[in-house]
């Protein structure tokens, strides 16, 4: 892939992933990952299912969840600090 299409493709992942140019299965890792974010509660084995149907076995599965989690622990990091109040 050209450098002008990886940068397309980063921009369009970051801004819209819905819309990037990226295959189903792309498409239904990248669906449960933001799921995994968003609503980790709301996980069910029809997620986890979908994945499987799109080619996924369990060790990939697994490596979704591990850089989803590995991401979020970043970011949270990141975020800028509280003051903790003492009483």
């Amino acid at each position: 892939m050209v450098p002008e299409k990886i940068d397309a493709l980063i921009t369009s992942l970051t801004t819209d992933y819905k819309k990037a140019d990226v295959d189903k299965k792309e498409r239904a890792a990248l669906d449960y990952a933001l799921k995994l974010t968003k609503a980790p509660g709301d996980i069910m084995q029809t997620d986890v299912e979908t994945l499987r149907c799109h080619g996924f076995n369990d060790r990939a599965i697994h490596d979704i969840c591990a850089v989803t989690a590995r991401l979020l622990s970043i970011r949270y990091r990141k975020r800028p600090a509280t003051k903790q109040v003492v009483p």
